[in-house]
């Protein structure tokens, strides 16, 4: 009966108020632990967001831009400007035997975005009040010429109430603009998303200053022409909501036209 009796002996008062202090004890030391690594997640996966949005708007627009050019009297840049830019290429086509110079195809698509943009279909460029296209553009065989005219511009995101964010959008000769990303920023110290280089007559190459743009296709003095270069400069923003600041990442590439004279 002893024996029984011990057996079901319960804690002590000392060992009870031991083995809460431990359990206080271990919380106090993971709570803040927790707590901190996941400030530090949530801060990393929104500085990848931020990162992430310029990396793509970036990747789009040189996956575009690096295979600019047109048939022969056809434009490359068609607009340069800070916010917007425009030019023509042969990106898209519908098949390889229609369009075997494309650079992919797509059977779902339609000749009104994989070929020359047509005068009959003229609008204005996105950005500005100029009317493009005012000439018919033809490769060498008669036909008319495979590359289209591809725009990406910024428009002022106000949604949030923030002033200085935009939205990137892509278009394709006059149909309707696709949105590419947002929560992009353009940096007060250089007010431009697109920055052009020019090259001379004697071979040196400069940057093209923002009082200088925009720039377009008809420039009289044939400055669309002497662009060999541009710069996008991509601003991706997030919101850290500990530090309640808006936090930036900036990533920018310089494509060589490959047309370019």
């Amino acid at each position: 009966m002893r024996s029984s009796a011990r057996r079901r002996r319960g804690f002590s008062m000392v060992e009870m108020i031991f083995a809460v202090s431990i359990t206080v004890l271990v919380f106090s030391i993971a709570v803040p632990f927790f707590r901190a690594q996941t400030r530090a997640m949530d801060a990393g996966a929104g500085r990848l967001d931020a990162f992430q949005s310029a990396r793509y708007a970036v990747q789009r627009i040189e996956d575009d831009l690096r295979l600019a050019g047109g048939d022969v009297g056809q434009p490359v840049i068609v607009q340069a400007a800070p916010l917007a830019i425009a030019f023509n290429v042969n990106r898209q086509g519908i098949t390889t035997t229609s369009d075997p110079n494309a650079s992919w195809w797509d059977a779902s698509l339609d000749s009104t975005t994989t070929a020359s943009w047509m005068t009959s279909n003229a609008a204005y460029l996105r950005k500005s009040s100029k009317t493009y296209p005012t000439a018919t553009y033809s490769s060498p065989n008669g036909t008319r010429s495979q590359a289209e005219t591809i725009q990406y511009f910024l428009h002022a995101d106000t949604a949030g109430g923030n002033t200085n964010l935009y939205v990137l959008y892509r278009r394709v000769n006059n149909r309707d603009s696709t949105l590419v990303t947002r929560n992009l920023r353009v940096p007060s110290d250089s007010n431009f998303f697109f920055r052009y280089y020019a090259t001379s007559a004697a071979g040196t190459t400069t940057a093209v200053a923002n009082a200088d743009l925009p720039i377009y296709w008809d420039d009289s003095l044939g400055r669309a022409d002497s662009i060999t270069a541009v710069q996008v400069r991509a601003t991706g923003r997030y919101w850290d909501a500990r530090t309640q600041q808006n936090v930036y990442r900036d990533l920018h590439v310089t494509v060589q036209l490959r047309n370019a004279l």
